[in-house]
């Protein structure tokens, strides 16, 4: 792994991304690489002040994940799901995939160290079709199974998250797939999708586009 391979991680909700500003999520500023800026992800508050209540701690720390917000105008659509361009290959075995977020978290309580979310547009079949696009927050109904990784485990480095970084997470990887059934909630605007071929030539196409402070919640 290169250092070019390296993300950028959000303080405040804890996503890997690309580098930025600004969290793509939750628009915190308080966000910088991977293995550069560690610091950051060792305390308990963001703050960063012990007169704040924040600890210091040896390690990467491990945060309850806010909840994501949706946008004024955020409605909710159930449906199924399939492709609508050539699916993407997951992070962590290479099988086909609509999305997948991936999580590192503690045992008992579910915090959050880290978490990733690989997706592609893809389509929800409703009575009119809906495009989904953009952030993505999945959120399972049952909880899904969980497994305790090494400091040196593989799948860390596909994640970009250098050997040893982290030791003693648990993965939890939550996948859409064609033909799942699932409930959508965020902002649904009309919107030209040129780089789709199968609406090339549509006026327009309802769509939930995830943006910062604006997300796509998806129940799976």
């Amino acid at each position: 792994m290169t250092s070019e391979d390296i993300p950028y991680c959000c303080a405040a909700c804890r996503l890997l991304q690309e580098p930025a500003r600004e969290c793509i999520d939750c628009g915190s500023v308080v966000i910088g690489r991977l293995d550069t800026e560690q610091e950051l992800l060792r305390w308990t508050q963001l703050s960063m002040r012990p007169q704040d209540g924040g600890v210091r701690a040896r390690r990467v720390t491990a945060i309850d994940l806010p909840s994501p917000s949706l946008g004024h105008d955020a409605v909710s659509r159930s449906g199924v799901a399939r492709a609508l361009v050539a699916p993407l290959r997951s992070l962590l075995d290479d099988q086909p995939i609509l999305a997948e977020q991936i999580s590192l978290i503690t045992r008992w309580r579910r915090s959050v160290f880290l978490r990733r979310v690989h997706a592609a547009p893809f389509a929800l079949e409703t009575p009119q079709v809906l495009v989904i696009t953009g952030v993505l927050r999945l959120v399972p109904h049952t909880r899904p199974a969980r497994e305790r990784l090494a400091g040196d485990d593989e799948r860390l480095a596909r994640l970009g998250i250098p050997a040893h970084f982290l030791e003693g997470a648990n993965l939890e990887v939550v996948t859409i797939l064609p033909g799942d059934t699932l409930s959508v909630s965020g902002v649904v605007e009309d919107t030209r999708i040129a780089e789709l071929a199968i609406y090339r030539d549509a006026p327009d196409t309802q769509t939930m586009i995830g943006r910062m402070g604006s997300v796509v919640r998806i129940a799976v």
